[in-house]
């Protein structure tokens, strides 16, 4: 293959808060702390789907030798294999962040004390 291109496109969607002017300061601490550890949550999911396309460049970058008939097939394979074994990556980065609790994307805090 002389040009591999993989389109991605990643939408993060986060919840909105639209804050009261009269607002207890801690609550709005404790918002911002848990919108930043969802964010960076959600990020490592983002980081992954991006190590998955790269992955996948360079597996179909590597294909040599195979006629244009089989290459499709052979292409839509390796990138298929590389996605589900990411798919995989992510169901455990879920178990081992407890789906972003262990990193502090908690709603709503638990008390303290």
């Amino acid at each position: 293959m002389e040009q591999v291109e993989v389109p991605l496109t990643i939408t993060i969607m986060l919840p909105r808060w639209h804050r009261p002017a009269d607002v207890d300061a801690a609550l709005a601490e404790q918002w911002d702390a848990f919108l930043a550890s969802l964010r960076l949550h959600e990020e490592g999911h983002r980081s992954l789907a991006m190590e998955a396309g790269r992955e996948i460049i360079r597996a179909l970058r590597s294909m040599r030798t195979l006629s244009c008939s089989s290459m499709e097939a052979e292409a839509n394979r390796k990138a298929g294999a590389i996605l589900d074994r990411y798919r995989e990556h992510n169901r455990q980065y879920d178990r081992d962040t407890g789906h972003g609790r262990r990193q502090g994307a908690v709603w709503p805090p638990r008390e303290r004390g």
